[in-house]
């Protein structure tokens, strides 16, 4: 396969309604569109919860109980619901399993033993994981600084500000670069589906043997003969995995079962694909898609000339439509994590929302 190209948005809405697809893609696109907001992480006002019949197999042999929370109406129902799971108190072989099975994958060790603890799947999970699960991020519109103002052709009038949103792409980035050092600030940004893809080429293989917890699930579709990315989430469990599942104001970060996921994107319509990261280091989101990136200035050479501090705050997402591009400015905000309860990882309140 010619790993992942895009298009972006508007082509695929076009290409999506000549071809006749239904999906909720296009709702989750179109639908995505809000107006923005003060940027801030606001949790998932759940309603109520109940047990799920989700089971996770690498945990098979540990008594644990699937929770399936459902939050207040979203724009559309499959954002509502998210998963948790709990093992209650262990012995200390269990709990070095699990540790073994769910946090090998990255450098964090979160969880510390106590015989009398609940514990939690999510208590297994890299801090950033921990502190995102069961939120949403709502948008912001900042004023563009002049500097980038002037880049913008005044036939793009309107396009002369920048948004700040979070979207799967760069989620699964910072969720993979900073489970990799226990020093790393993540960050809130968006990377263009160009970008992602060229990433996705360069630093994940094919897996050959059985997949695991941290390993990349790529959703893609084909037109023609080339191939679009249209969605990523992590692997947690053999049929669970973690997203943000999508760019809107109602799209949670949460856990969620294969069968929900394929509510969003029909097997019929998209190809899942398991990938895994390799061992090349990850750089800092402002070095991998900043406005002085590589990705960014092989195509915007006219970018070279901002000034270092302002490139390393803002990214650039792209869209061509024949000889046309029209380019759309995205700033990267950094974000603050404290520990809470029993060392898990929350949010900085200055982060936190309840609007």
């Amino acid at each position: 396969m010619r790993l992942l190209e895009s298009k972006g948005k508007v082509f695929l809405i076009r290409r999506a309604l000549i071809y006749g697809l239904r999906s909720h893609l296009f709702l989750i696109v179109l639908m995505s569109c809000t107006l923005p907001a003060r940027g801030a992480f606001r949790p998932m006002k759940i309603l109520h919860k109940q047990p799920c019949d989700t089971t996770l197999t690498a945990a098979s042999d540990i008594p644990h109980t699937c929770w399936r929370s459902e939050a207040r109406q979203a724009k559309l129902p499959v954002w509502q619901f998210t998963l948790d799971f709990e093992f209650g108190q262990l012995t200390k072989p269990q709990w070095r399993k699990l540790l073994d099975v769910y946090a090998s994958w990255h450098r964090h060790r979160t969880v510390a033993y106590d015989p009398h603890r609940s514990y939690t799947l999510m208590d297994f999970m890299p801090p950033l994981m921990q502190a995102l699960n069961a939120h949403q991020f709502h948008e912001e519109e900042v004023s563009l600084p002049q500097p980038l103002g002037e880049l913008v052709p005044r036939k793009n009038q309107g396009l002369d500000r920048a948004s700040l949103i979070a979207n799967c792409w760069g989620t699964l980035y910072e969720i993979l670069r900073t489970s990799r050092s226990v020093s790393a600030v993540p960050f809130t940004f968006i990377a263009g589906p160009d970008q992602m893809a060229e990433w996705l080429q360069q630093q994940t293989m094919p897996i050959t043997d059985r997949a695991r917890t941290g390993d990349i699930l790529l959703i893609y579709h084909r037109l023609g003969d080339r191939t679009y990315l249209d969605h990523v989430a992590l692997m947690v469990d053999d049929q669970v995995f973690f997203e943000k599942a999508g760019t809107g104001n109602d799209t949670p970060y949460r856990l969620v079962d294969r069968e929900t996921l394929e509510q969003s994107w029909r097997p019929d319509l998209f190809t899942f694909e398991l990938r895994r990261l390799n061992a090349k280091s990850l750089q800092p989101p402002q070095q991998q898609f900043g406005l002085h990136s590589q990705s960014t200035l092989a195509v915007f050479p006219e970018f070279a000339g901002v000034s270092p501090s302002l490139a390393q705050n803002f990214s650039l997402v792209w869209f061509r439509e024949q000889e046309v591009v029209t380019k759309y400015f995205y700033q990267m905000r950094s974000i603050h994590l404290v520990k809470g309860a029993e060392g898990r990882s929350l949010l900085a309140p200055a982060h936190l929302s309840s609007d």
